[in-house]
């Protein structure tokens, strides 16, 4: 059996280059779909149109997509210092750690 570089045998270090491409690629994807319905004419996703929520920036304007896509890599804090989502409980807009980080609102049509 063929080994790179002495440590993980072939068939385990191209599983792992897949699975790799395969995370980037749906997290990119994942991206451009809440980014893309963020800054279109709903400015919202599927789900917050069909709870009739939008997303606005602090004027109550529609977002840009730059501005989407920064909200969006900015759920990366929320999920990894795990208090993200729950400071919207305690911040009086009702406002995510992302939404901060953002400038943004999410507010009822």
């Amino acid at each position: 059996m063929f080994m790179l570089l002495g440590i993980l045998p072939m068939w385990l270090f191209y599983g792992i280059l897949y699975l790799s491409l395969v995370f980037i690629v749906c997290n990119f994807v994942s991206s451009l779909y809440f980014s893309i319905l963020h800054c279109s004419k709903w400015q919202a996703t599927i789900g917050k149109k069909l709870l009739e929520l939008k997303m606005t920036d602090y004027e109550g304007r529609k977002i840009s997509f730059w501005r989407a896509s920064g909200r969006q890599f900015a759920t990366v804090l929320s999920y990894l210092l795990l208090f993200g989502y729950i400071m919207a409980g305690f911040t009086a807009k009702k406002q995510s750690l992302h939404d901060l980080i953002a400038r943004t609102l999410v507010i009822k049509r």
